[in-house]
């Protein structure tokens, strides 16, 4: 394919297939509508998912790739699946109500806003950095390192680790709903 890339549209599913050296794939957009699935095959392949606005794609999937890195310039309303190890997961503005990330690790992963979506790591999610809340739901195997800079809710944390649900809850003593704008930082 060399330099040009591929563009495309109207398609309904995308599917690549790449060869069995050692590859490097890079993606800077997807259609939304279109359910893509990149594999690597064989190799040690390498996988580089940079958006520069908001990611709402329907479905990208990514398969046998060992490592990648992730930047999202704005949202992540869609889902991503990555089999292998996100070195560095960056997304500027929120994971969404809608947004799901499933990938087989994340060593480091900064949200610039909230995250309200879903995070599923089979294995380590190694450092979380969220500057806003975490209304949402983090899943993994093993979790190192989750620091909130701004927890709002009744829910303020949501994490089931190695099967197990752990969360950090918050009432106001009159009960009912708790303001957004109390905010906790862990």
């Amino acid at each position: 394919m060399g330099a040009s890339g591929i563009t495309y549209s109207g398609l309904n599913a995308l599917n690549i297939n790449l060869g069995s050296g050692n590859d490097t794939f890079t993606v800077t957009g997807v259609n939304n509508p279109t359910i893509t699935t990149i594999n690597g095959n064989g190799g040690t392949n390498t996988a580089v998912l940079n958006f520069a606005g908001n990611y709402a794609a329907q479905n990208l999937t990514m398969l046998n790739f060992a490592t990648g890195t992730l930047s999202v310039g704005g949202n992540l309303s869609g889902t991503i699946n990555f089999s292998g190890t996100l070195t560095t997961v960056i997304i500027t503005g929120s994971l969404t109500s809608t947004g799901v990330l499933n990938a087989g690790a994340i060593n480091t992963m900064t949200v610039g806003v909230d995250l309200a979506g879903t995070l599923n790591i089979t294995g380590t999610l190694g450092t979380l950095t969220v500057n806003g809340g975490t209304p949402g739901q983090i899943i993994a195997g093993d979790v190192h390192v989750i620091t909130v800079l701004a927890g709002y809710g009744n829910t303020v944390l949501n994490v089931t680790e190695n099967g197990i649900q752990r969360e950090i809850l918050a009432t106001p003593t009159a009960g009912g709903t708790l303001a957004n704008t109390i905010h906790f930082a862990f």
